[in-house]
């Protein structure tokens, strides 16, 4: 399932939040969660970010250990998120959207997150491949 998405970085600047994860304007990322006690393999699957972001088919050996983490980075995918806000899906072998998330237009150096209770809300401190900042 989709965890978080890192958008509107801020080019070349330091983040001066404690513990803050510092990105550019090439590091926008979606992040791919998964939350089994098993492995799960998406090779193959396809991540969407609306007709002006593209697609990015997940290459042979996408596979994600039960509990962790997949972070995309725009430099890998080619991935544009739009700034003013958009959506993404996450789409099975047969183009089936499996997880979606809109997102709104939100501040500089942020993300937005799936929280512990499945809600997503704006988050200050990105964590590409960790837990969630936001309960």
């Amino acid at each position: 399932m989709l965890g978080e998405i890192g958008f509107r970085p801020v080019g070349g600047v330091e983040a001066e939040r404690r513990d803050a994860v510092v990105i550019d304007d090439r590091d926008e990322w979606i992040e791919i969660v998964n939350p089994a006690r098993r492995p799960v393999d998406l090779s193959g699957w396809t991540v969407d970010a609306g007709k002006a972001g593209g697609r990015y088919k997940l290459p042979r050996r996408s596979i994600i250990p039960a509990g962790g983490y997949l972070v995309l980075y725009r430099g890998q995918s080619k991935l544009k998120l739009a700034d003013a806000g958009g959506q993404i899906r996450l789409l099975d072998l047969r183009g089936r959207a499996v997880d979606a998330v809109p997102y709104p237009e939100i501040g500089q150096d942020a993300s937005i997150e799936r929280s512990a209770s499945g809600d997503w809300q704006p988050s200050l401190v990105p964590s590409p491949g960790g837990p969630p900042e936001v309960q």
